[in-house]
């Protein structure tokens, strides 16, 4: 990733840690196809990866501790914020999408 991206989403964190809604829509953008793949690739389910790229979008913006922006892109922390999101709770992630949807597009 260019050092130019990775400076302009760590801004834009930042912005919608402090409230700003024109940021989060715009990092939920850019970063909501990488992310949905990579749960999608976990979860193995289409309502799950969604309901898990959103979960991890909101985790990650409202953590009580700040990204390491300085160490790894934001995309990469979010991945691993969706791996261990999944790791932790593929129970519920997999309940609430159920329970929610019925049954998933995937027919699982």
């Amino acid at each position: 990733m260019p050092e130019r991206l990775m400076m302009e989403d760590a801004a834009l964190a930042e912005d919608a840690r402090n409230g700003s809604a024109a940021a989060f829509a715009k990092l939920a953008k850019r970063c909501w196809t990488p992310l949905y793949r990579v749960s999608w690739n976990i979860s193995g389910s289409a309502s799950c990866a969604a309901q898990i790229t959103e979960r991890t979008l909101l985790a990650a913006i409202h953590s009580a501790e700040p990204p390491p922006f300085t160490r790894v892109p934001f995309k990469v922390f979010l991945y691993r914020v969706a791996a261990t999101f999944e790791m932790l709770f593929p129970a519920a992630a997999r309940m609430t999408a159920a329970t929610s949807f019925g049954r998933d597009s995937m027919g699982t």
